[in-house]
């Protein structure tokens, strides 16, 4: 949509020929200037809604969305993807490669089933590395990060 408002192009289109005086005009502009500053406000909070809106819960956009509001200049934040420590036992539906669980007779490593409160550190999707220079807190980072990841999704907050 089109929002551009000038406001001379206004009062010129509107204020009839006989009374387009330069007085009258710089009246007009003065008594409209509140409108003119709402309709500024406005247009800067279009553009920072169309802003948030565009970001994402992928990796690299989080991470442009972090950068850009925490470290703008030299953009050291990271997010690292983290593949899943453990094993998976398959349904047989799924038609995958299974991981058997052995007899002890067979002499075989054995598969450990772990739940999340056993060790939770297991359990994270990506981890969010940011320098302790920057002098922000944990909650801070998971403030902007809670904003856009997708829920029940896990992360690890990592100062380097």
């Amino acid at each position: 949509m089109n929002y551009n408002f000038n406001l001379t192009k206004f009062i010129s289109d509107y204020l009839p020929p006989i009374l387009r005086k330069p007085k009258r005009k710089a009246w007009l502009e003065t008594l409209l200037k509140p409108f003119y500053d709402f309709v500024t406000m406005f247009l800067a909070f279009i553009e920072n809604s169309r802003y948030e809106v565009s970001i994402t819960g992928q990796v690299t956009i989080l991470q442009m969305y972090l950068n850009n509001a925490l470290d703008l200049t030299l953009r050291r934040i990271l997010i690292i993807d983290r593949s899943r420590v453990g094993n998976y036992i398959w349904f047989q539906g799924e038609a995958q490669a299974q991981d058997f669980i052995y007899a002890q007779e067979e002499n075989a490593s054995p598969i450990y089933l772990r739940f999340e409160s056993e060790n939770p550190s297991l359990f994270e999707t990506f981890i969010v590395q940011v320098p302790t220079v920057l002098g922000i807190t944990e909650t801070q980072i998971r403030a902007y990060v809670d904003k856009y990841k997708i829920a029940g999704v896990k992360y690890l907050v990592e100062f380097v």
